[in-house]
């Protein structure tokens, strides 16, 4: 597989969790946002997010496809998904059990991936 699959995949999996957010933001926001992804301001909240990074995410994708290069797409989800990180460890306490370490492995993850293809694009 090369570079430029990965970052395909890596894309379109993302894009894929923002559509589940945004059609169906209850089941998908839950185990992160809790209840509050049941209000009107905590799903509009959700669906901003999921948006941004579908959007860096199709330019990734683009990019990718077009050889172009991937390479600020990448480094800016990566930067997303940092901040997603900071904004669930600074009201952790209201999140559910679990949420923010499951938000930390999940967003580490994927920034690290993000980071990491960023990296061997460039290469």
């Amino acid at each position: 597989m090369t570079t430029r699959q990965l970052v395909v995949g890596f894309g379109l999996a993302r894009i894929a969790y923002a559509v589940a957010m945004v059609v169906a933001p209850g089941p998908a926001g839950r185990p992160w946002l809790g209840d509050a992804v049941d209000t009107p301001g905590g799903r509009v909240a959700a669906r901003t997010m999921v948006a941004r990074d579908a959007i860096l995410s199709a330019g990734a994708v683009g990019a990718a496809l077009s050889e172009g290069s991937a390479r600020p797409w990448l480094v800016a989800l990566a930067l997303s998904d940092t901040a997603d990180i900071a904004a669930t460890l600074a009201d952790a306490d209201g999140l559910p059990n679990m949420a923010a370490i499951g938000t930390v492995a999940l967003a580490g993850t994927a920034a690290l991936s993000g980071a990491a293809l960023a990296r061997a694009v460039e290469q």
